[in-house]
């Protein structure tokens, strides 16, 4: 019995036909194969290059982020901020400018400065992914609170925990929002939203706190002493 059947052999011969048709293709067009080769090389050496050259710049970018970081732990904000504001400058393509932009706000925030805080966040929001936002969306938050602007505080706080409730910080949001309620004179709306941390986040210190706000200990009244008569 034969090793291969009709059919294989065909393929075989078809195989044959086009590389020998390949072969002479390339035989007749000679300049515009090699051409064709020298671009796909010139691609091929740009594209290596440029994951190199970005990886760098990541790289170079993330690290400066971290030297700002340190500068401003240290107390040092006024280099904490020339380094950041150089690496937004610098580096605006890269991952690390959308923290770099919320550790402005950051230090903003600590001068005092809560306008350029809120405005630092909110453009950092805009360049951000999507694991950044809660944060910033939150930082925002606190920049109308340390203004007492308790109307853009609550708006800021609802629309939080609409969007990010089982986000790490949620529990923290809604404690404020629930501060904020009562400090804007909507006890009601404060007393509901202490409760329902209670409920939502039970084992955290937030819903300790919420606890003790709600069931506030109960002082002891004096003990009246006992009256002298006089004999």
């Amino acid at each position: 019995m034969p090793a291969n059947t009709w059919v294989e052999s065909k393929k075989e011969v078809e195989t044959v036909k086009k590389s020998q048709a390949l072969i002479d293709w390339i035989k007749e067009n000679r300049e515009t194969f090699w051409g064709s080769v020298a671009v796909i090389a010139a691609t091929i050496a740009f594209v290596i290059f440029f994951t190199a050259s970005y990886a760098k710049t990541q790289k170079n970018a993330w690290q400066a982020l971290f030297i700002a970081q340190q500068n401003a732990y240290a107390g040092k904000i006024d280099e904490a901020k020339k380094i950041s504001s150089d690496l937004i400058k610098n580096y605006s393509r890269s991952s690390a400018v959308p923290f770099a932009i919320m550790l402005e706000g950051d230090l903003d925030f600590a001068k005092g400065k809560f306008e350029e805080a809120e405005k630092s966040y909110r453009l950092a929001m805009k360049k951000a992914e999507n694991t950044l936002l809660p944060v910033l969306l939150f930082n925002v938050g606190k920049t109308f609170e340390a203004r007492h602007n308790w109307e853009e505080t609550i708006k800021t706080y609802e629309s939080f925990m609409k969007k990010y409730n089982s986000h790490y910080t949620a529990p923290e949001v809604y404690m404020n929002l629930a501060a904020a309620y009562a400090r804007s004179g909507k006890s009601e709306e404060a007393k509901t939203a202490f409760s329902k941390i209670t409920v939502l986040y039970p084992d955290t210190i937030w819903a300790q706190q919420a606890k003790a706000i709600l069931n506030p200990p109960v002082k002891e009244q004096p003990k009246a002493g006992k009256k002298q008569t006089k004999k």
